[in-house]
C-alpha cells in the first residue's frame, strides 16, 4: 500500500487498541472485526460506486478504505488524487484524535492491574 494508506493502518491500530483494551466482551471485539470486513467490502474496490443503491452511495464513497483505495487507483491510473488523499488523512488524523484520549486512559488503567 502506499503513503497514504499507511496513515489508515495507524489509524485502524489505534482503534483495535482503544477496543481492546475496552471491549473484554468477545462478542464486542468479533463485532468490531465484523463491522471492519463491511468497511472493506462496501468500499469502491470491489464495487463501482455507481453500481450501489443510490441511498448507500454516500456512506460507501465517504468510508476510509473508499478514499484509500481511490487514492491508489488515481495514483495508478493518473487520476485524481489530492481528494481521495484528503481524504485519507482527514479520517486517520480524525480516527487517531477520537481514540488516543482512551486509549492512554485504558493503557493506564490496564498497567495498574
Amino acid at each position: 500500500m502506499g503513503g497514504g494508506a499507511s496513515g489508515i493502518r495507524v489509524a485502524f491500530s489505534f482503534f483495535v487498541m482503544t477496543a481492546a483494551l475496552y471491549l473484554v466482551n468477545t462478542v464486542l471485539v468479533d463485532a468490531t472485526g465484523v463491522a471492519v470486513m463491511l468497511l472493506i467490502y462496501f468500499c469502491t474496490g470491489f464495487v463501482p460506486l455507481a453500481e450501489y443503491p443510490r441511498w448507500i452511495q454516500p456512506a460507501v464513497q465517504h468510508q476510509p478504505m473508499s478514499y484509500a483505495v481511490d487514492a491508489m487507483r488515481g495514483l495508478s491510473l493518473s487520476g485524481p488524487v489530492l481528494t481521495p488523499a484528503t481524504g485519507i488523512l482527514l479520517w486517520s488524523v480524525g480516527i487517531v484524535v477520537v481514540c488516543a484520549v482512551p486509549m492512554i486512559l485504558g493503557y493506564r488503567k490496564a498497567s495498574t492491574r
